[in-house]
């Protein structure tokens, strides 16, 4: 594991996140998609935000209903945000 460059609660991004975040050619991972749902739930208390590694498409996440967001792994690098917000009964949004 790299260098510890910041840490925020129970979230610890390293310096290999910097280095991807600072890249226009990197993918992120789950460490960076984990911390962006945690300041996004403790700045606007958004539900559903869960850890990737809890959930995934395939999986799809639990949340007791309420509205929410969560960002979803599809495969490999690509991510998805799905949210029932301002949805009917039984629909959900998907974001790609």
């Amino acid at each position: 594991m790299s260098k510890l460059w910041i840490k925020f609660g129970e979230v610890q991004l390293y310096e290999a996140d910097r280095a991807i975040l600072e890249s226009n050619h990197s993918w992120l991972n789950d460490n960076i998609i984990n911390a962006t749902q945690c300041l996004l739930k403790s700045k606007y208390g958004t539900p559903g935000l869960q850890n990737t590694l809890l959930t995934t498409a395939h999986q799809g996440c639990v949340v007791g209903g309420e509205e929410f967001v969560q960002v979803l792994n599809s495969g490999g690098n690509h991510w998805l945000a799905i949210s029932t917000i301002g949805c009917p009964y039984s629909t959900v949004k998907i974001y790609d």
